[in-house]
């Protein structure tokens, strides 16, 4: 589960637990990300009812009650305090800071302790402007979907 204050992969990777004897498969680990706003959906599907509309998070029931380790995300998001906002995948962790000249970027496979930023490495300049792309379609999703619209104009 990655959601924290800061994103280094030692608070921001936190285990998530779950207990249900008879309903969940037991002793199971799963490696995929998942967030904070999964929790709500996940528990709402476990035991039956529907999430209420505009919830945002992913059900995550099928990884705890099958062989399935797919949460569907590649990326996960994690926001501090809304000023600096994160990317982190299983290969990046990516940080913008708004109005700073400076940032962070960590290849994780090869700092999985994220020692060296890599921000103003130019041969990354291409996984910059990818990650912001994605890092600006996810803040933009997470915008209140409520009220649903119920006509097109």
């Amino acid at each position: 589960l990655y959601y924290k204050g800061v994103a280094y992969q030692h608070s921001a990777n936190v285990p998530l637990i779950f207990n249900w004897p008879g309903h969940l498969k037991a002793g199971k680990v799963a490696d995929g990300m998942m967030q904070e706003i999964d929790l709500f959906p996940t528990i709402m599907e476990l035991v039956g009812m529907e999430a209420p509309a505009g919830v945002q998070g992913r059900s995550q029931a099928k990884v705890l009650t099958t062989n399935s380790g797919e949460t569907g995300y590649e990326y996960v998001y994690i926001e501090h305090a809304g000023s600096d906002y994160t990317l982190r995948s299983k290969k990046w962790r990516f940080t913008y800071c708004p109005g700073k000249e400076y940032g962070e970027l960590y290849d994780l496979e090869k700092d999985p302790n994220e020692f060296v930023n890599l921000w103003n490495n130019r041969k990354l300049d291409n996984v910059k402007r990818e990650l912001t792309k994605r890092l600006l379609d996810r803040i933009v999703s997470t915008r209140d979907p409520l009220p649903l619209r119920e006509a097109p104009y």
